[in-house]
């Protein structure tokens, strides 16, 4: 190397120039330059179609977006489902010829007689063959006498020994007993006003009058398939029922006769429920939140269903009620009725 000073040819090794006495500092030479810090090469990012890793060059692989948590899956349907599973029977027995506590269901002090059950026949001018002991209802035909024109009152023992008497091992509703009071009752409920199966009508209890029908309770066991099967057509798993449950604080499956009590109001005209009030009702002696009662839902459910009975009824028997409602502390029910039934087992 060369001394900065005078330019002397000096060791390198030298602190000191030998001929000024400058002192000395290496000089680095061209190739001796220092050098920047390497760099890492960029990362590449590898997608569908791009080629596979070149260079020693860390690769990865970037994933699209994960979707957000899809929302769980409401089940107002389903709480309508319990809903309808004990006012159902309630709504039947308004049109109580439609259908040929946690142990038991809630007593209502109303018994059923041989006698009450001959005078309810009596005055609907109906007469009716030995209900049979086995089998299922597709088993049998089922064959309509023609119509009388009826305008009777029946009380609380003549409709529950209706519903009770002479009925096939396969009537999915057992157990039953219906009490009519005597005065009408508003506690609770908000009305539907009249409605239809396609078109029902939700109306705010301040909106309607005051109503002249006193209510009716109703308790009993109803079979839990009939409902699932042949009334909801079979649409929900009972995986689904029991989250319907949990949701409104039921906890235990439903079993597949669940007893139920209910109390209720309304009236058929023309064929069509009009008026309806939901009071209270509960399933397996748990009793259900008011506001699942007295909600669109439950009238909804239990109209239509009425107005679907009632036309079915029709077509099946040319039956048609101008009316049934209550009044004294018993049903009034005008219009037409079948003369009698008759049921024979189907060729196998």
């Amino acid at each position: 190397m060369f001394c900065r000073n005078c330019g002397t040819s000096v060791d390198t090794q030298a602190a000191y120039c030998p001929n000024c006495g400058a002192p000395l500092a290496a000089v680095p030479t061209p190739d001796q330059s220092p050098q920047p810090p390497p760099q890492a090469p960029p990362p590449v990012y590898s997608q569908p179609g791009y080629p596979p890793q070149q260079y020693g060059q860390p690769q990865y692989t970037q994933y699209p977006p994960q979707d957000a948590p899809k929302p769980k899956k409401r089940h107002g349907c389903l709480i309508a489902f319990i809903i309808v599973l004990v006012l159902l029977l309630g709504a039947a027995t308004a049109v109580y010829f439609l259908i040929p506590g946690l142990l038991r269901p809630y007593d209502l002090d109303i018994r059923t007689s041989q006698e009450a059950y001959d005078s309810a026949l009596t005055k609907l001018g109906y007469t009716k063959d030995d209900a049979p002991t086995e089998g299922q209802q597709d088993n049998y035909k089922y064959v309509y006498g023609p119509v009388n024109t009826i305008n009777i009152r029946m009380n609380s023992e003549e409709v529950t020994s209706f519903m009770s008497l002479n009925r096939p091992a396969y009537y999915p509703l057992k157990n039953v007993q219906v009490k009519i009071a005597s005065s009408a009752s508003m506690s609770g409920g908000v009305s539907t006003g009249k409605s239809s199966f396609a078109t029902p009508v939700f109306l705010s209890a301040k909106m309607l009058p005051t109503s002249s029908d006193a209510p009716i309770e109703v308790t009993g066991t109803i079979d839990r398939d009939y409902v699932v099967d042949s009334l909801l057509g079979g649409q929900y798993s009972q995986d689904e029922i029991q989250e319907a449950m949990k949701s409104i604080g039921i906890v235990k499956l439903i079993p597949d006769k669940v007893n139920f009590y209910i109390k209720m109001s309304g009236r058929i005209e023309n064929n069509k429920i009009t008026s309806l009030k939901l009071y209270k009702a509960s399933v397996m002696g748990v009793a259900i939140p008011e506001k699942y009662v007295d909600s669109p839902d439950a009238y909804n459910i239990v109209s239509g269903a009425i107005n679907m009975l009632l036309q079915d009824y029709n077509e099946r028997s040319s039956a048609y009620f101008v009316s049934i409602k209550t009044s004294g502390g018993e049903i009034v029910v005008e219009g037409q009725v079948p003369s009698s039934l008759t049921r024979t087992p189907n060729p196998s």
